[in-house]
């Protein structure tokens, strides 16, 4: 198998740790990770990615509480709770449902 060679991009930014990147990403994708956290979550899911915005303003290290809602994040995105019954009552989000 033949693999091509690997640009670089001149427009990444080297990151030096995963928080950077992960600050640079967020930054980068904020208005689609918010627009699908608050189309699978719902109010919920709004809360969740403002808390995260909010923290991620701040530039102090990732404390517990952050690393846990960007867990809950990924997990809502990954749709990790799309088909647990009772996942909005025990989670405190719920999924949007369609018609």
């Amino acid at each position: 198998m033949y693999y091509s060679k690997i640009i670089s991009d001149p427009k990444l930014i080297k990151c030096q740790g995963s928080e950077h990147a992960y600050r640079a990403y967020f930054q980068d994708n904020d208005e689609a990770l918010g627009h699908a956290a608050v189309l699978l979550g719902g109010r919920r899911g709004a809360r969740l990615i403002n808390a995260v915005r909010e923290a991620l303003r701040h530039h102090r290290p990732f404390t517990l509480r952050l690393r846990r809602q960007l867990l809950e994040l990924r997990n809502l995105l990954f749709l990790e709770y799309a088909y647990i019954e009772d996942w909005g009552r025990w989670h405190g989000l719920c999924v949007a449902r369609t018609r």
